[in-house]
Order: C-alpha cells, then structure tokens, then sequence
C-alpha cells in the first residue's frame, strides 16, 4: 500500500489491527477514515449508525461508548438501537443516556420478557423512556407483557413517537372488569397528551404465542380477550394514523376487522398481507369495508396494497372499494394462483374508476407456490405507469 505526502507506509493488517483496537472511539475512527482508502475501509467496519445491544458485554460497550466525552459528536450521528434477547437488558434504561441522543430515530426491543412481577414497569422506566424525544419509530419484535395497558403506556412514554410496528408481541394477563378502550381514553387524558401516531404495522409470523391467536387454533376465552385487548389499544393509540400495515390472521372476522379500520379516520394508505382465514362477504351483501360514510364521494387514497392473497379474496377487497367510491394512486397485488376472470372484471373496473388518479399499478403471482408449476421459479410482475 502508498499513501501520498508525508504519511507513514503501513501494511493493511496492521492498519486493520489498529482499527480495531479503536472500537470504542468512533470519533477518532473518523479522524481516521480521513486518510486514505486504506483506513477508510479499515475503520468503516466500526463507524454506524445502527448500534445493537442483544447482550450483557454488548450493553456495557454501548454505554461504554456512549458516556465517554470523546464521543460526543457520535451521540449526535446515532439513529438506531436495538436492545434486547438477554433478561439484564430490560433495565436499559436505566444505563443508556436518552437524553444524550439527540439524532436517535428509532429504538427497537427485541425478545424481552417484563412479565415478572418484580420486573413489570416501573415508574421509573417510563420516565426514562421519555427522555428518548427524537425517536419517532418504536419495534416491538416477540416481546412479552404482562397486560395489554402496559403496551398503551409504552407507545404514550414516548413523546415523539410517530410509527409503531409490532411482530407477535405476546401478552400474560387479559383485562378484566370495565372496557379496556375507556381505561385507555382515561389514561391519556390523565397524561394530558395522545399519541400522534400516523403510521402503524403489526404482525405475526412463526407460532408465537398467545397474544394475537392465529383463527385456525381453537379459540380459547383466554385468546380472545387477549386478541381484543392489543386491537383496543392500537386502535385507541391514535386517530391521526394515516397509514396502516396489518396481517389478516390477527383478526377473527370480517366484522372485527371492518371496526378496527374504522378507527382510523384519517387512514389514506392501506396494505393487507396473507390470506383471510375468515369468510369475506358475499358480494349479494351491502357490507362496506370502513363503516364510515364519505363526505367526498370522490375520495382519493395514496396506497392500496393486497399481498399473499388468493384472486377470490382479493376481487371482494377490490369490491368493497369500489362500492365505497374510494380512488388510489397506487395499487400493488401480489396473488398466490393465477389471476381468475372476476379478479380481471373487478380490476378492470376499479382502475377505470380511478382514471387518471392511479398512476402505478404493480401485479405479482407468486409462481413458485403454485401447485403444478414446477417450471416456474421467478415471480410474474407487471407494472402499469400513468403519468
């Protein structure tokens, strides 16, 4: 290796092996980035702004990193920290300085367990939960609770929070005694603020557990509550959400999915994955997807998104639509058969009605799921452009 001027000729591994040694300096490892090609990918390895603590020695690092003067302009480029798998890490709060970062986007925990009950939330652990002001995204990745409320007060510690996406959180205890959505109500006017929430995603993937109950398990008194209580909550965390990301197995039927969507009255974006395991309604039937009446017959969404679905299904979501006089700018099917003939009538006439409004249509069949297709291994994708 040559560098050029009057710097010092070193060989890369000992270029690499001071680097490294710099793990904990991402201020220097700048500085040194700044020299040459050479260091530059040497110290790059180190510099991010994704920093993950899923372990007692990790957590200790990070704080270690964090809390040094040094590094004060790195607290200033962190956006993103992910915490958890480890029980000692659900006391984070407690080690990192929130109030410190001041450039955090988002904050992820992942795999914790607070449902002990000398480990359920203390007051405490929202009142450091509220220093993390710029973060506007929050993950909720297999996380368990001890009741559904706790959830609501996590989403409200934050006081910026601005999407909310959630895989198969599990909770331990159902609420009991009185409506979950008043208590809900009640607790945010006791904290004199809402949530203001405009994007929400949840879903579910794998066999986890009890929270949100796939429809195909036998129902149980203690699933149901469960299920209802996390749809009362999301749905009462925010009436400014404007765009929504769900999975149709978390819901139990049609009916109780068409509610929870009409507790969004602002929604303009939605996207659906999976196949119901609920019956959609006959199309002999005047049952609408969102109870709410239009004021503007004409009523234009940014985003409409059917995804792992079968035609059937997705010609009766296309329908609903059209009886509700809803337009979109973009449409995106991912199918999982080949498209039937109702599918093409009931897009032909959706796409009609929206005109000169949609402007990206985007179809995709998912081939290599398709039973007696073997010769098929890359997904069929169309596009349509309408400038």
């Amino acid at each position: 290796m040559q560098c050029s001027g009057a710097i010092p000729e070193f060989s890369q591994e000992l270029i690499e092996h001071i680097a490294n040694f710099l793990w904990d300096e991402p201020v220097q490892l700048t500085q040194c980035s700044l020299v040459c090609a050479a260091w530059y990918h040497a110290a790059k390895r180190h510099l991010t702004s994704y920093m993950s603590a899923t372990s007692d020695f990790a957590m200790k690092r990070l704080v270690y990193i964090l809390t040094s003067k040094r590094n004060r302009k790195y607290r200033k480029a962190l956006k993103h920290i992910k915490v958890g798998e480890k029980p000692s890490l659900r006391a984070f709060h407690m080690r990192l300085p929130g109030g410190a970062l001041t450039a955090m986007e988002s904050l992820e925990f992942s795999e914790l367990d607070w449902t002990h009950s000398k480990l359920r939330f203390q007051p405490v652990f929202y009142q450091r939960l509220s220093y993390f002001v710029s973060v506007k995204t929050l993950y909720l990745r297999h996380c368990r609770l001890f009741c559904a409320e706790d959830l609501a007060r996590v989403i409200c510690a934050l006081p910026n929070l601005d999407e909310l996406n959630a895989d198969s959180i599990t909770i331990r205890q159902a609420t009991h005694g009185g409506s979950l959505k008043q208590k809900i109500t009640n607790y945010y006017q006791y904290r004199c603020k809402s949530p203001t929430l405009t994007e929400l995603c949840f879903w579910k993937h794998g066999d986890a557990a009890d929270l949100l109950a796939e429809p195909r398990m036998e129902p149980t008194a203690e699933s149901v509550a469960l299920h209802q209580d996390v749809l009362d909550v999301l749905s009462s965390c925010s009436t400014s959400i404007k765009s929504l990301r769900v999975s149709t197995t978390q819901f139990a039927s049609f009916e109780q999915f068409r509610q929870f969507l009409d507790s969004f009255p602002q929604l303009h974006s939605l996207a659906l994955e999976q196949e119901p395991e609920w019956e959609m309604p006959p199309p002999s039937t005047s049952a609408h997807l969102l109870a709410t009446k239009l004021k503007d017959k004409n009523q234009v969404w940014e985003e409409l998104h059917l995804f792992e679905m079968r035609s059937a299904s997705v010609q009766r979501f296309i329908e609903l639509f059209i009886a509700q006089h809803r337009r979109v700018r973009e449409l995106e099917l991912e199918l999982l058969d080949w498209p039937t003939v109702a599918l093409h009538s009931a897009v032909s006439r959706f796409t009609e009605k929206c005109g000169r409004t949609l402007h990206t249509f985007r179809l995709e069949i998912q081939t290599g799921r398709l039973a007696g297709f073997p010769e098929f291994k890359k997904p069929q994708v169309s596009r349509l452009n309408v400038l």
